[in-house]
């Protein structure tokens, strides 16, 4: 069988960059979760950009958009509750 050889210091290097990993969503308990929904939401009611919440608050993107969803929080209105003025027009060619 053929395996292949590994040099001692990319052996050094691979442990030095196991030692340093950290995983991108921190796991936290129930209580530590609900909190951090509800900054970003009090965050996403100023007024912060959703980049800046979710590196913030370390909070996944598609759980503060549900619950954003169910409370019915929304910076923009929909194209049906804008007024005919308010709607850009198409230029006509």
């Amino acid at each position: 069988m053929n395996r292949p050889i590994v040099k001692a210091k990319e052996f050094e290097r691979f442990k030095e960059c196991y030692l340093n990993w950290k995983p991108k969503f921190v796991k936290r308990g129930r209580e530590e979760n609900i909190r951090a929904l509800n900054n970003a939401i009090r965050l996403y009611r100023e007024g912060v950009s959703v980049n800046d919440i979710v590196a913030q608050t370390n909070v996944d993107l598609k759980k503060l958009y549900s619950v954003l969803r169910t409370q019915g929080l929304r910076r923009y209105k929909k194209a049906s509750e804008v007024g005919p003025a308010e709607r850009p027009r198409l230029a006509r060619l």
